[in-house]
C-alpha cells in the first residue's frame, strides 16, 4: 500500500449466482459538474479484494463495488464511509475500508451458484 491507494474488501452476495466478475468505481465526495463522475477503476476481476491506487491526498473519495452475471451489470453497493488518504504526525496515514458488501447484489442471483470460476 502507498500513500496513493486503499485496499477494499467484500463479501460475494449472499443468495448466490454466478458472478462472472466484479467492477469498482470511485469519485471524488466533493466535486462539481464531471468532476463528480464515477470513474471506473477496474472492470474484471473475480477476487472480493482490490487495492485501489491512483488517489490523491487530502482528497475524500467514495467507492462502490457491482457483481456482472450473464444478464449483466447488477445495482451498485456503495461503501457506507468516504475514503480519505492524508498526512499525519508528519508521515502519510492510509484510510483503509475493509467493508462488507451484501445490500442490492444480493438480490439479482440465484441461491447456490458459484462464484468467479
Amino acid at each position: 500500500m502507498t500513500e496513493n491507494s486503499v485496499s477494499v474488501k467484500w463479501e460475494p452476495p449472499l443468495e448466490g449466482g454466478f458472478i462472472l466478475h466484479y467492477i469498482v468505481e470511485k469519485r471524488l465526495q466533493k466535486s462539481y459538474s464531471l468532476l463528480k463522475a464515477w470513474r471506473r477503476v477496474v472492470a474484471d476481476i473475480c477476487d472480493t479484494e482490490y487495492q485501489v491506487n491512483g488517489l490523491t491526498v487530502g482528497k475524500t473519495y467514495l467507492l462502490r463495488v457491482a457483481a456482472v452475471n450473464e444478464v449483466g451489470v447488477g445495482p451498485f453497493a456503495q461503501l457506507p464511509n468516504p475514503v480519505t488518504t492524508r498526512l499525519q504526525y508528519g508521515k502519510l496515514k492510509h484510510s483503509v475500508i475493509v467493508e462488507t458488501l451484501h445490500s442490492d447484489i444480493t438480490e439479482l442471483f440465484p441461491q447456490g451458484a458459484t462464484f468467479c470460476t
